[in-house]
């Protein structure tokens, strides 16, 4: 009989939705990663038969979409989700949204829409998120996504003028 191959974490009891060429969905499906590297994703069974891990997480039926990246994303932002109607024009939010924005918010505001904006992004599956350079403060950012535990690479904060 052959002995599981040692893995640093294994996340289990997951609705597994892969990028794989068949876009296979496993309801009870679980992944085997070892340093940064996802080594297995599979039905629940056999990958359990063949890993044994350091840690295991439970995901308790939620989606998880290993190696899944979120590469256009405004988190700070995320507190104000649904104060733009679909019907206003690009210069009338520039004006009336983001500039007022930016010219009031704060380190905790920013702080509080990266902590909802990495908890939604993990409850559906995203594993990594790019924060697309309008964080006043990075390291707002850097501390929310560490304290939700999801990945993220943060652009550089931009300006730019409104005519």
């Amino acid at each position: 009989m052959t002995q599981p191959d040692a893995v640093d974490l294994i996340v289990r009891d997951a609705y597994l939705i892969t990028m794989d060429a068949e876009r296979r969905i496993f309801t009870d499906g679980a992944i085997a990663v070892r340093g940064h590297t996802i080594v297995a994703v599979g039905p629940g069974r056999e990958v359990l038969a063949a890993y044994t891990a350091a840690r295991t997480i439970s995901a308790k039926g939620a989606a998880v979409h290993p190696g899944f990246i979120e590469c256009h994303n405004h988190a700070t932002i995320h507190t104000a989700r649904g104060a733009i109607t679909d019907t206003i024009s690009w210069e009338d939010v520039s004006a009336e949204f983001y500039v007022p924005y930016w010219n009031t918010v704060t380190d905790e505001e920013e702080h509080a829409g990266t902590l909802l904006a990495c908890l939604e992004m993990i409850r559906n599956g995203t594993t990594t998120f790019l924060e697309s350079g309008t964080a006043l403060e990075p390291e707002v950012v850097a501390q929310a996504a560490t304290a939700v535990g999801i990945r993220t690479l943060i652009g550089d904060p931009f300006l730019w003028d409104v005519g």
